[in-house]
């Protein structure tokens, strides 16, 4: 999904919220500034294509005017690479929460690890909780991926609802 359609799908949330979803709104709100910041300055290297120990760097806070110092320097035999600047640097955007299945699936494969939240009630005793640690793959090559939660029995994907991914484990502290 590039950012043209992420903007769109995040709209869209914003728009079928209902009113009391206060929180879920900031948060598609905050994703679509950084989507859509612009650039507050940019930084220009110049570059001499025949020499390229021959190199400075500027910065500039008007478009224009970076526009006006590319030209005349490539008119010069120079490159110039283009870094724009932001207050905050716009970050990709990826949920640290559940995310629906319905929305997307993850990445397949052995050392991929997710926690799941699955609708197990119809199928399993009730002292097996909701949530589990599981792998998502295709496990026999036949286009039929499903979750495995390491117990040989494989989930069905409509049993699971949700995924996120495993948080990183604990540092370990050297105290010695």
């Amino acid at each position: 999904m590039n950012d043209k359609e992420l903007i769109k799908e995040i709209k869209e949330r914003i728009s079928s919220l209902d009113v009391r979803d206060n929180v879920e709104r900031r948060a598609y709100e905050i994703a679509l500034a950084s989507l859509t910041a612009e650039p507050v300055a940019w930084k220009v290297t110049f570059t001499q294509i025949d020499r390229e120990y021959n190199t400075f760097t500027g910065m500039y806070s008007d478009k224009a005017e970076v526009e006006r110092w590319v030209r005349l320097h490539k008119a010069c035999n120079f490159r110039a690479d283009i870094t724009p600047l932001y207050t905050a640097q716009p970050v990709p955007v990826t949920p640290d929460a559940w995310i629906s299945c319905s929305e997307r699936m993850p990445e397949m494969g052995e050392r991929q690890c997710y926690v799941l939240a699955a609708d197990f009630k119809n199928n399993y005793p009730p002292n097996i909780p909701n949530t589990q640690v599981g792998v998502y793959g295709d496990w026999f090559n036949d286009g039929n991926p499903t979750w495995d939660d390491g117990d040989g029995e494989d989930l069905y994907l409509k049993e699971v609802t949700h995924w996120m991914q495993l948080p990183e484990p604990p540092q370990e502290v050297n105290r010695g």
